[in-house]
Formats: structure tokens, sequence, C-alpha cells
């Protein structure tokens, strides 16, 4: 009986984990949003291609980490060189001047 129902949580693929993102560092005993910040490194994929360890690093150290203990932070790689150009650009705007 229990395999005519659908489960949902095993169809839904969350947010694709690549090189370069930046995440939180689930822990059991801390809230949501008091992890510690890393960066990925590496990826490592299962037998189905789907992302499922990361090696990341933190401040001190590099860990690896099974994806669901990892929260990826909604920002954008591509922005966030951006803001650096677009700070560098408004520097030299200034010393022109």
């Amino acid at each position: 009986m229990s395999e005519l129902q659908i489960r949902k949580r095993w169809f839904k693929n969350g947010p694709e984990l690549v090189v370069g993102d930046l995440v939180l560092l689930a822990e059991d005993n801390e809230a949501p949003l008091q992890g510690k910040l890393a960066r990925i490194v590496e990826t490592y994929a299962g037998n189905d291609d789907i992302v499922r360890v990361c090696k990341v690093k933190t401040s001190n150290s590099t860990l690896i980490r099974p994806v669901v203990e990892l929260r990826k932070l909604p920002i954008d790689v591509s922005l966030e060189s951006a803001a650096t150009t677009g700070d560098g650009r408004t520097q030299n705007t200034v010393n022109n001047s």
C-alpha cells in the first residue's frame, strides 16, 4: 500500500552546487544561519551523475561534507566579480578627478 503514494521528497532536486559557490555548513547543534561560511573547491558525483559530496574550504580548514549538510547562499559568482570591478572603476574615476 505504501508504494502507491507518490513521495515528492525523493523526486525533487535541490539547487545544483558547483565549484566556487558560497555555502553555509549546517550543524545539528547550531541555528540555521549560525553555520560557518565555506566555498566549494571540488564536487564528487554519485553513480547517477548527481553531486552528492563536496570538498569545501573554510577560513581554517578544508573539509569534505555531504550536500545535505550544505546550504547554498543566493549569491551569483558573476555578480560578485562584477561588483569588485565596479568598485575598481569608481576608485579610478575618483583618482582621475
